[in-house]
């Protein structure tokens, strides 16, 4: 289940119904999400936002990745930090965040998540070429060194 969309993300789901995006509703929305008991009869695991991973529920005191175990589901965590343009390229994007992947995927696991999601961009465009040879390379490139810091 993916619910790793950012705090400004969240705040927009929120605001179509009228709730205020505070850290105290988003902790709220997505542990509820965690502790039903029927969801780990349908899923395998969660992929969490950073801030959710370290949140604790206030219903039952545990924090998100306890009530994920408990329903018998995989904590995971989105651990890239975003999308970067590539210089030279036509508005194409690379993932970043390997440069302290090692610490944060080492701490991630401490606190009981048992895997990472990494993103992997690529725009196809026959008239403009995309996805291009650098792009690609790039691409190519951080999911391999992804792949081995974990």
């Amino acid at each position: 289940m993916a619910t790793d969309e950012s705090n400004a993300t969240c705040g927009l789901r929120f605001e179509g119904v009228g709730v205020e995006n505070t850290y105290e509703n988003r902790t709220q929305y997505r542990s509820m999400l965690y502790r039903n008991p029927e969801v780990g009869k349908y899923l395998s695991g969660a992929i969490m936002y950073d801030e959710t991973a370290r949140a604790t529920d206030t219903v039952t005191g545990k924090t998100n990745i306890k009530l994920l175990n408990d329903n018998g589901m995989l904590a995971g965590v989105k651990i890239d930090i975003g999308l970067r343009p590539i210089p030279g390229t036509n508005d194409e994007v690379a993932c970043v965040g390997l440069d302290d992947l090692a610490t944060k995927a080492e701490e991630y696991y401490s606190m009981g998540v048992k895997f990472v999601k990494w993103r992997a961009v690529l725009k196809i465009d026959d008239e403009t070429g995309c996805p291009s040879d650098q792009a690609i390379m790039e691409t190519s490139h951080s999911l391999a060194r992804y792949a081995s810091i974990c």
